[in-house]
């Protein structure tokens, strides 16, 4: 793999690391420079920077390559399992610290706390994804899976399938919140059909669909809030 050609680049790493301590906010650092700092501390030995323009060659940007999943990294001949595992443990820790740690607790009944837990999980994602949400005996939100779709502009809910996947759960309450990263949060024609059929689907087995939420690049719209979900009951 590309990663384990060149050498160890002691000077360059060197440079590159008092270059951060003069500059903390990464202010003065294009994104190929930051994603080859990340990948110092994946691969001891290799040319990252090299590597750090391949990876961002192929996926777009430093957040299309965080978010690549393991296989896909793997897949793309760029990174070792190993080396991708610990990319990702990166991208895991910013995402911890963006929803605010371990000590982050939504309740549902807190409408407002929760379009802003949701619409930050989101912020900085370029690509689209599906997040299914279930509700504990707490009553409090839990994170349950991500599913990510397949172009930019909208996320094609693969209904059947979804339902068989949300009811496997076994939880009564659930929310899902997708995201159009381009776009305003107004959910398209597709949107409301697709949820239509899911929540009949999930009422059939017994769970409740309780929000569909779809996060644009400055708002979230709520199929609640707007009333939707009663028409869909």
């Amino acid at each position: 793999m590309n990663e384990q050609s060149g050498g160890t680049h002691t000077g360059h790493r060197s440079r590159m690391k008092q270059r951060f301590e003069n500059d903390p906010l990464l202010l003065g650092f294009s994104e190929h420079e930051i994603l080859e700092m990340l990948l110092y501390y994946c691969i001891p030995r290799a040319d990252t920077n090299a590597l750090a323009h391949s990876l961002i060659s192929r996926y777009g940007t430093l957040c299309d390559v965080l978010e690549q999943d393991i296989d896909e990294l793997v897949s793309s001949g760029l990174l070792s399992r190993n080396s991708a595992v610990s990319l990702k443990f990166f991208d895991a820790v910013a995402g911890y610290l963006q929803r605010g740690g371990g000590g982050a607790v939504i309740k549902v009944s807190n409408f407002p706390d929760v379009e802003e837990y949701i619409f930050s999980l989101f912020r900085g994602i370029h690509t689209e994804q599906l997040r299914v949400f279930t509700v504990d005996k707490k009553n409090e939100l839990v994170l349950t899976g991500i599913l990510h779709g397949g172009g930019k502009e909208s996320i094609l809910l693969r209904t059947d399938k979804l339902a068989k996947e949300i009811a496997a759960l076994g939880c009564r309450d659930v929310i899902i919140a997708h995201n159009h990263p381009f776009m305003t949060g107004a959910p398209s024609q597709a949107d409301v059909e697709e949820t239509r059929k899911l929540q009949q689907l999930l009422n059939n087995e017994g769970v409740i669909l309780l929000d569909h939420y779809v996060v644009g690049r400055e708002r979230i719209f709520s199929f609640r809030r707007a009333g939707l979900m009663n028409e869909l009951l």
